[in-house]
């Protein structure tokens, strides 16, 4: 063995050459052949329900008989307004049709007994406006408390871009159905859209406030999200199957136990033939099982939206969409049956879907792989571009030392002995580093291009690229190779250097992309799979130039823009539809990461984990969902906002900051046996008491906050402070999405202690606060407050200030509540904020809506009511102090108009 051990290290072409292309190429074929074999029954398992609580089929469905002639007199209701719209053409614009059918939906759902309300919303990708009008109700649930909900979407254009009449009216005559119904424990949204794509993504982001500008707030809101369900029925006729389409953006995936949740309630209690992934007559072949599979890898590795369920995955929702198809003896009836059942199924939840699977691939309805078993494939592919790289860097260290063998008693020519690793050659890094640096960010440049022109000039500036991205790798060869007069030939330890580091970061990247979106990191290893195996030729000039020639033509064929000119040719798609849809993705569908604020702020992750240790609700960058709010900054975090529902914790109205921040979790706590979570709601079961990251941490000296994804994320934590301190308050950023870029970002920075300032955007707010008080420096006492309401009885919407300033302070304390609350005021900390009679919708401070309060609410301290905008007395005021309970506005009480106030604890 030992002698065995020298003759490989003394054979560098065996040690550096054969026996690590040997190796690339046995891991390429292992890991084609690992994923030819999951489709097998020794590899592949029967999928099954994990979520006990899901219950899926065993409930009876009512949703029949009378409930079809609703159907029938909803659809011919907008049957008549688009065949209006249609038939007027030139004489009613697409606006006028909009508003008209707008309007038609909201009466329905009105006069249905739900609440109802509408956004408008604006996006421009690639030279294309999209703009339409949301509009969306809410059934609360009559034994729920407003903290969870789940979503009925039903888009006017299908995914296929066909019109959804049947799926709206189905939605429509189940929001009917569903609201008779006093079983629900969570809320039910039904949203209906003017298409599957812009839509729903304006609803979603607007519903987390992550929308940018151009979208409308919603002025309605519920809980968190913990299911969606779109309805696409675009055709008149009877159906056959229900096509479950799951895939979202980015590869990503619902939580397994939604999709079977779905085929056993459709198979098992409708006896509806469930299909996926567009295989009509799948016979549970292997052939099929496997074109299945390579179905859903291809929809996976594109990564894009595949119906309008693919906007909710970003926010961690679990999502599918249920499409009619083919010819059959199953109506609307049948449909409706199977929603009601799912609802029903997701009603039981007491927790988020989380049981299952997220990593998964599917071959048939009924049958899965998970990711321990098909990882391994993209994984060995990913290796074969390690071990060249290692056999490369090893390589060009390889140094042989020659000595000539002395003999003087032979005059013989000296012999030289046989190359012996003695030493280790230096390695020439700066070029090979330089140039491997420069060519990936010279992929900028298309990805910039892309992005910044209009959709008529894409496939003009894809054949430039292919031209470009042929000619430049020719031009630098033979720069490198011969200098041409403009720089000295690369020495051969160069160009491996240069294949190492590129291979090295090829391999790491595709490893690290596996894990997140497996079949994205299959296909591209593949197509990269014959980089592994470029070398330098040796031979005769016309060998090296038609093996060269050859080398060529393959590498090209792989290259990118080949291989999207050719899907597009062979799909019939065109490739500016889609680039098209690769540009809306990219501006549209964005995200945040902690590594991302970090570079944008001259950060690190770290810095951004010991800023927010003692944050409230605190999950830590590996939790980061949409609609966090995280400090930027060292200091001492913000105090939660009040929560109208909270009933435990530092949310509970009227709270204030306690001197030591260890005691906050321990603020306002349950009756025993009963737990406070951190989003300040009392509970007995494991997901208040026991769940870790649930429960509300005990107080202490050490206690730490934290928390956990699947709480209500409707209700960001905002800044509420008080009093006069020296010290530094921290600066935070609302995060965000999780597919591409930042798009809506909420900070509040370091300022002068005297100063509060509001200055509310679409998309960004500054707001700024001041810091944790000392006791020593200001006497601590309970704030004013003033709760402002749009119905008599202090019911319905209202709006809610609070502050800490002890006096009025003439002109400097007004506080105009039109257009964004501006405070000017010093020794004071005001959090404002508009709620919803259910406490889980907001808006920005600003009570616009709200002239005229039908009543209030003065907890503590007094208010001055203006009818001017800059506290102006000579134009109507009143002063109100410390009433007991509700104040209703009366005839005989002159009221103003409330266009600003001024309030303070002690009054003058």
């Amino acid at each position: 063995m030992p002698a065995a051990i020298r003759n490989l290290r003394n054979n560098p072409n065996l040690l550096f050459v054969r026996l690590p292309n040997l190796l690339s190429f046995i891991c390429i074929v292992v890991g084609v052949v690992w994923l030819l074999l999951l489709p097998l029954n020794e590899y592949s398992r029967q999928t099954y329900i994990s979520e006990n609580a899901l219950l899926p089929g065993q409930v009876h469905a009512y949703f029949t008989g009378s409930e079809q002639n609703i159907f029938r007199g909803y659809k011919k209701e907008l049957e008549g307004l688009l065949n209006d719209g249609q038939a007027r053409g030139g004489q009613k614009d697409e606006a006028e049709v909009t508003a008209a059918v707008s309007d038609k939906l909201q009466s329905i759902l009105q006069a249905a007994g739900l609440k109802v309300a509408t956004q408008k919303y604006e996006y421009t990708s690639a030279g294309i406006t999209h703009r339409g009008e949301n509009t969306y109700a809410i059934i609360h649930a009559p034994r729920g408390d407003a903290t969870e909900a789940i979503v009925l979407v039903a888009p006017w254009k299908t995914a296929d871009d066909e019109l959804n009449l049947n799926g709206v009216t189905l939605a429509l005559t189940l929001a009917r159905y569903f609201k008779r119904w006093s079983l629900w424990s969570k809320d039910i949204i039904f949203l209906i859209t003017p298409d599957s794509k812009t839509g729903t993504q304006a609803w979603i982001d607007a519903y987390h406030d992550m929308h940018p500008a151009s979208v409308q707030p919603l002025p309605l809101k519920s809980g968190a999200l913990q299911g969606a369900l779109v309805i696409e029925y675009p055709f008149d006729h009877r159906f056959q199957s229900l096509h479950i389409v799951y895939d979202g953006v980015n590869g990503q995936l619902p939580n397994l136990d939604l999709f079977n949740t779905a085929v056993a309630i459709a198979g098992g209690q409708m006896g509806i033939g469930a299909n996926l992934q567009e295989m009509w007559g799948h016979d549970d072949s292997y052939e099929h099982r496997l074109q299945t599979m390579f179905r859903g890898m291809t929809k996976q590795g594109l990564g894009y939206a595949t119906g309008a369920h693919s906007s909710f995955m970003p926010y961690h929702i679990d999502a599918i969409t249920l499409q009619t198809k083919g010819e059959g003896w199953e109506d609307e009836m049948a449909l409706g049956r199977t929603i009601e059942s799912l609802c029903r199924s997701l009603n039981n939840l007491l927790e988020h879907l989380h049981q299952s699977f997220f990593f998964y691939l599917l071959m048939q309805s009924n049958r899965f792989v998970s990711i321990g078993t098909y990882l391994p494939s993209a994984m060995l592919i990913a290796g074969n571009f390690t071990i060249m790289a290692i056999a490369l860097w090893m390589r060009t260290g390889y140094y042989p030392e020659t000595k000539p063998s002395a003999n003087p008693k032979n005059e013989k020519a000296p012999t030289e002995e046989k190359p012996k690793m003695s030493s280790v050659a230096e390695r020439h890094l700066a070029l090979p580093l330089s140039l491997v640096v420069g060519l990936h960010l010279l992929g900028l440049l298309p990805l910039w291009v892309f992005n910044n022109i209009f959709h008529q000039y894409f496939t003009t500036t894809t054949y430039i690229f292919v031209v470009v991205d042929i000619v430049l790798p020719l031009l630098l060869a033979a720069i490198l190779s011969n200098g041409l007069g403009l720089a000295k030939p690369i020495i051969p330890q160069q160009y491996h250097l240069i294949k190492s580091f590129s291979l090295l970061l090829l391999g790491l990247s595709l490893s690290t992309l596996a894990t997140l979106n497996f079949s994205l990191s299959f296909m591209i290893g593949l197509l990269c799979a014959p980089l592994s195996f470029v070398t330098r030729l040796r031979g005769s000039a016309p060998f090296r130039l038609a093996t060269s020639s050859l080398g060529l033509v393959l590498l090209n064929l792989v290259s990118p823009p080949t291989v999207l000119l050719g899907v597009c040719w062979y799909t019939g798609v065109s490739v500016e539809a889609v680039l098209t849809q690769a540009a809306f993705g990219w501006d549209v569908w964005g995200y945040d990461t902690c590594s991302l604020i970090a570079n944008k702020h001259g950060i690190t992750e770290a810095d951004i984990e010991k800023f927010n240790k003692d944050t409230w609700a605190w999950l830590g960058c590996k939790q980061l969902y949409q609609g966090d709010f995280i400090c930027l900054s060292s200091g001492k975090p913000p105090m939660p906002m009040a929560l109208p529902q909270a009933t435990c914790g530092p949310q509970v109205p009227g709270t204030v900051r306690p001197a030591k921040w260890a005691d906050l979790a321990g603020l306002n706590p349950c009756a025993s046996p009963k737990c406070c979570a951190f989003w300040g709601q009392c509970g007995v079961t494991e997901l208040y008491c026991q769940k870790a990251g649930y429960r509300a941490p005990p107080a202490g000296p050490t206690a730490t906050v934290k928390g956990a994804t699947e709480a209500p994320k409707s209700l960001p934590t905002k800044t509420s402070a008080a009093g006069k301190s020296t010290g530094t308050s921290a600066k935070s950023q609302s995060t965000s999405k999780f597919t591409s870029k930042s798009k809506s970002t909420t900070k509040a920075g370091t300022l002068d202690v005297t100063t509060v300032t509001y200055k509310p955007t679409s998309t960004k707010t500054t707001k700024k606060w001041t810091p944790e008080p000392t006791v020593s420096q200001y006497p601590w006492t309970a704030p004013w407050e003033i709760t402002m309401y749009s119905e008599r009885n202090c019911e319905g919407d209202y709006y809610h200030l609070e502050g800490y300033n002890k006096k009025f302070l003439d002109d400097k304390g007004c506080l105009a509540v039109r257009g964004g609350l501006n405070s000017q005021y010093t020794e004071t900390g005001v959090t404002c904020k508009w709620w919803t009679d259910n406490g889980f919708t907001w808006k920005s401070c600003d009570a616009g809506t709200l002239k005229k309060p039908e009543s209030w609410v003065l907890k503590n301290g007094y208010c001055s009511v203006f009818s001017t905008d800059d506290c102006d007395c000579s134009d109507g005021w009143k002063t109100y102090h410390q009433p007991q309970g509700c104040y209703n506005a009366t005839e005989k009480v002159w009221t103003p108009q409330w266009e600003s106030l001024q309030c303070s604890i002690d009054g003058y």
